[in-house]
């Protein structure tokens, strides 16, 4: 069977090779929680003691998954975890953990796994950088709809301890943005 190809031998659709290609993306974040859940043992920085309460939260923000109808949305992959970071750093109860530092992190990840980075991947990038929990999300465009939606893994346990989403007409995507931190926060505090 040639690559690109069905096991009948026809060649595969536009649809049927996105669904592979997301197929592959979640089975990578599927594996990238096992190794971070296998590597619990680093020696790398202490996250904060607290389980919630009056300690502040470390979390490392990843840049957003954008999937849309049309083209163009692709900087929100990186906008909305900025925006996401302001909005924490003004609430106070959530501290982001600086982007470079996760970005180091995940490039030697990514040198070692071949490019793979996926929610086990991002919860040992996350204790590797300090963070307590990481912070993965998705932005939807439909038509003039959009909804943001994230989920929040626990580094040490690599299980998602938080999910929400926000949503509403894309014109209002930075009160949108304001809205899921608020959900966040309030979820921490």
């Amino acid at each position: 069977m040639a690559p690109g190809q069905t096991p009948r031998g026809r060649p595969r659709s536009r649809r049927e090779r996105m669904h592979m290609s997301r197929t592959h993306s979640w089975m990578t974040a599927a594996a990238l929680v096992a190794l971070v859940a296998a590597s619990c043992v680093s020696d790398g920085p202490e996250p904060d003691d607290g389980e919630y309460g009056d300690e502040i939260v470390k979390i490392g923000i990843f840049d957003f998954e954008v999937k849309a109808s049309v083209p163009g949305y692709e900087p929100l992959a990186a906008d909305v975890p900025a925006a996401l970071t302001e909005a924490f750093l003004r609430g106070g109860v959530v501290q982001p953990v600086e982007r470079s530092a996760l970005e180091r992190v995940v490039a030697e990840l990514e040198l070692s796994l071949g490019g793979l980075v996926d929610p086990g991947t991002a919860a040992r990038v996350g204790k590797m950088a300090g963070a307590r929990y990481v912070l993965l999300g998705q932005v939807s465009i439909i038509g003039d709809q959009v909804r943001l939606s994230c989920r929040v893994v626990d580094v040490e346990t690599a299980q998602i301890v938080y999910a929400g989403s926000a949503y509403g007409d894309v014109e209002y995507i930075f009160e949108i943005e304001e809205e899921l931190a608020e959900l966040v926060e309030d979820d921490f505090s």
